[in-house]
């Protein structure tokens, strides 16, 4: 539950509704209850099964404030692709899809919060650019960023830090906290803090045609609240190729917002022309290593 501008207390059930996809409902302190959307019956489905419909399913995180009077929230299943949506409600009960997610940026979006910034933050439980789950960031521009995504490195099903994250607190000294409920060293689940979020923007591939080999050029900003320190690109891979160029580079620090470039040559053995492949990238901070990944299609 989530108390309104107007005193009233608004929520959602993850189920139930006249489709079985949940609702989000008002109940005033003198105990009026009004159910004030009815999320849509799924019209298809996706490769997977999951359904798919203009508003999204079975919303499980609480609602959040926005300055308007209105809520943003999550619902873990729906939407255009069938992996969630990220939406706003307005206390009369218009609701509008802000976005529809995508395995790239997370399937089933479980947490919702808004940072001191007055960005959106939130976690998915499975999906991002690695597969068990992300942390994501939508600015007040609309912009769906993905900060961190679980389960790059893996040991026993799962990575060092975690996958399958639920929930996101922002605590005193800026920095995010939230849990994952497995991996970790035991495999049990994480604690885990996000403190300078390195984002990749862009990755623009073009080709040496007497070589064969591609150059990459990379951007890649700070989305976080405090400087990512002593930035250290460690591994890259273009699909399966690792990089020409040596390393580790060194980028220095990042302060909050600050955008920088980074070129890195792989062999031709990364792909054919024309084919989509991954690009993945390791880095370095001083507070901890962090993986990330976007698509490129090889020219």
């Amino acid at each position: 539950l989530s108390q309104g501008a107007d005193g009233a207390l608004y929520g959602t059930t993850f189920w139930g509704g006249a489709f079985g996809n949940g609702v989000i409902f008002r109940y005033s302190l003198t105990g009026a209850f009004r159910v004030l959307h009815v999320f849509s019956a799924f019209t298809s489905t996706n490769r997977s099964g999951y359904g798919i419909n203009a508003d999204g399913a079975d919303p499980e995180a609480a609602l959040v404030p926005g300055d308007d009077g209105g809520f943003y929230g999550v619902a873990a299943y729906g939407g255009a692709a069938g992996c969630g949506t990220l939406f706003t409600i307005t206390p009369d009960g218009t609701l509008t899809t802000l976005y529809s997610f995508s395995s790239k940026e997370g399937v089933n979006p479980n947490a919702l919060i808004r940072g001191a910034d007055g960005n959106l933050y939130g976690t998915a439980y499975q999906g991002g650019s690695q597969g068990d789950g992300a942390i994501f960031c939508l600015t007040l521009d609309g912009s769906l960023s993905l900060l961190y995504a679980f389960a790059a490195e893996r040991t026993g099903g799962c990575n060092w830090n975690g996958c399958h994250p639920s929930g996101l607190v922002q605590a005193a000294d800026g920095s995010l906290y939230g849990t994952a409920y497995a991996g970790g060293e035991g495999g049990a689940g994480t604690v885990f803090r996000l403190t300078s979020a390195l984002a990749l923007l862009s990755a623009n591939a073009s080709r040496d045609r007497a070589t064969g080999n591609y150059t990459v050029a990379i951007t890649l900003a700070n989305t976080g609240y405090t400087t990512a320190s002593g930035v250290t690109v460690l591994h890259a891979y273009l699909g399966a190729a690792g990089t020409v160029t040596t390393l580790p580079v060194l980028l220095g620090d990042l302060a909050p917002g600050a955008v920088t470039t980074l070129t890195l040559s792989f062999p031709a053995s990364a792909g054919q022309e024309g084919v989509v492949v991954p690009l993945r990238l390791a880095a370095a901070t001083a507070e901890g290593r962090i993986h990330r990944g976007v698509d490129v299609t090889l020219p």
